[in-house]
């Protein structure tokens, strides 16, 4: 019953803010995208509904996930990919699609090289950090569907 409490809250705030998105239309203002975004990479995760935050997925190789975490990556990854920053971002996505990539594995190597860096900059406080994300999308184009995250 709980999980249908929080769908039911969501699918209202989705509602407001879909009526806000047609008022902002009509008026001529720009409105972020985030939302959207945010509800495709919901929709592509269904067995997340209803997680409380806090709580892990077991995922059927036996790891585990942190909903919320890996929600919020894939967040960043698409806003990257939306802005064009940085550009290596939207390069490795072409390339992987390019060797035959699901659009959401692609999605998901890109977030795993976003995820390493930041545990990186927080565990070594890394000096220029986007100098080593882009070199590390860059090793991922360069190694495509052969990079350790496709191959495991």
């Amino acid at each position: 019953m709980r999980g249908r409490k929080k769908k039911r809250a969501l699918r209202e705030l989705l509602n407001e803010y879909d009526s806000l998105l047609l008022l902002s239309e009509a008026l001529g203002v720009t409105v972020s995208d985030e939302g959207e975004i945010y509800m495709d990479i919901i929709d592509q995760h269904p067995m997340y509904a209803g997680i409380c935050p806090g709580e892990e997925v077991m995922m059927k190789d036996g790891s585990r996930v942190n909903p919320r975490l890996h929600i919020a990556i894939e967040v960043a990854v698409q806003w990257q990919m939306a802005k064009d920053e940085p550009r290596e971002v939207n390069e490795v996505y072409l390339a992987l699609l390019g060797e035959g990539a699901d659009p959401h594995e692609a999605r998901h190597a890109i977030g795993y090289i976003l995820a390493q860096m930041i545990w990186l900059i927080q565990r070594d406080n890394l000096p220029q950090p986007e100098t080593h994300y882009t070199a590390q999308l860059r090793e991922l184009g360069r190694q495509g569907l052969k990079h350790r995250m496709f191959t495991g």
